[in-house]
């Protein structure tokens, strides 16, 4: 596991949870409200950490019980 290096909304951020630096999550994805997107500095460049919501979870398992997202549309 590695150094915890904030901690957002009682989230703690770990340097393993960040994206590579200047890459996002699809925002339609975000406002769906499947994931949570929180920004902060590291090492003096603005990163991302990204983080299933419980809709997420519940979407992402509604998936995986039904084949993937073929088997919703």
């Amino acid at each position: 596991m590695s150094t915890i290096i904030d901690v957002i909304d009682g989230h703690e951020i770990h340097e393993s949870d960040l994206m590579p630096i200047s890459e996002r999550v699809n925002p339609d994805i975000i406002a769906a409200g499947h994931l949570v997107e929180y920004e902060l500095v590291f090492e003096g460049k603005v990163r991302h950490a990204v983080f299933f919501t419980r809709t997420g979870i519940q979407f992402a398992s509604t998936l995986l019980d039904h084949g993937g997202d073929d088997a919703i549309r």
